[in-house]
């Protein structure tokens, strides 16, 4: 493990290099591996850099960062909970396996918004981490809980793995859309990811790839199929008919304007109506 003496906590607090400082190297990166910070506050001064630093397996307790540029970066089994960052780019990093519980990495101000391009969240413990609006382009997440992404917009990103009491919404009412930008969800694939509770609020979602399983229903004509199923069950009037069709109902109230294809996970509607439900899958499927 580094020695981390005063002069390396005074450079990474303002973004300044650590070329010259005697430092061992770890694949090529700084090795700052399984280093300890407490109460770090990054870029008060103005804008800095951290590029080539090795992480992982750090711990850094009420972490701060302003305006500062990410990249070729580790974070692996970092512990980097409740951190705050503003006005942050990142880029070609890896948080794979850290924990980020209660991380605001969604934010805006007068700094701007954070971008992450090319980042591995894999296996990143994120619940509660806090995602008001970001541009997130390239990324990797592999299996996720308990995150709502309010505005954060996704493009050419991949999901895999259980998703699980996720939601993704176009935009935020705690930020200003018209300057900020609203999500679109853009060329996203989750096609080897289970759902497991994700909902989806105001998207039309016409370009994702939807999970591949026999436990994914993939609807076209999403409204009309959904409308025409709550019917069904309305008109069945049992009580699973209408737990179900009340969920079906809230589904509907999410989807968006233009969406014309969503998902349902089947075992889950199963769940929810108490025992087989074959004859909706006819409903949901007609044409």
């Amino acid at each position: 493990m580094a020695v981390i003496d005063n002069d390396v906590v005074r450079r990474l607090a303002a973004g300044a290099p650590l070329d010259d400082v005697a430092l061992p190297r770890f694949e090529g990166r700084v090795d700052l591996r399984g280093a300890r910070f407490d109460d770090l506050v990054v870029g008060l001064n103005g804008p800095g850099a951290w590029t080539g630093i090795d992480f992982s397996g750090a711990t850094f307790t009420e972490l701060m960062i302003r305006n500062l540029s990410m990249d070729n970066c580790l974070f692996d089994k970092a512990r980097l909970d409740s951190m705050r960052m503003w006005g942050t780019q990142v880029k070609n990093t890896s948080f794979v396996e850290a924990s980020l519980r209660e991380a605001a990495l969604g934010t805006a101000g007068d700094l701007g918004i954070n971008t992450f391009e090319n980042v591995d969240f894999s296996r990143a413990k994120m619940g509660h981490s806090v995602w008001f609006v970001a541009k997130v382009d390239g990324c990797k997440f592999d299996g996720l809980k308990g995150v709502q992404f309010e505005g954060t917009q996704f493009s050419n990103c991949t999901f895999a793995g259980t998703l699980s009491d996720i939601s993704f919404q176009k935009t935020t009412n705690l930020v200003d859309a018209a300057r900020f930008g609203s999500n679109e969800m853009r060329n996203v694939d989750f096609s080897n990811a289970k759902f497991s509770w994700v909902e989806f609020r105001d998207l039309d979602l016409d370009e994702v790839t939807w999970p591949v399983d026999d436990d994914h229903l993939v609807v076209d004509e999403y409204r009309q199929s959904l409308e025409r199923s709550i019917a069904w069950l309305h008109a069945r009037g049992d009580e699973g008919a209408e737990r179900l069709a009340g969920w079906l109902e809230r589904q509907l109230s999410f989807a968006g304007a233009g969406q014309q294809r969503g998902v349902l996970r089947w075992s889950a509607l199963a769940k929810l109506a108490g025992g087989p439900i074959d004859e909706l899958r006819a409903q949901l499927l007609a044409r």
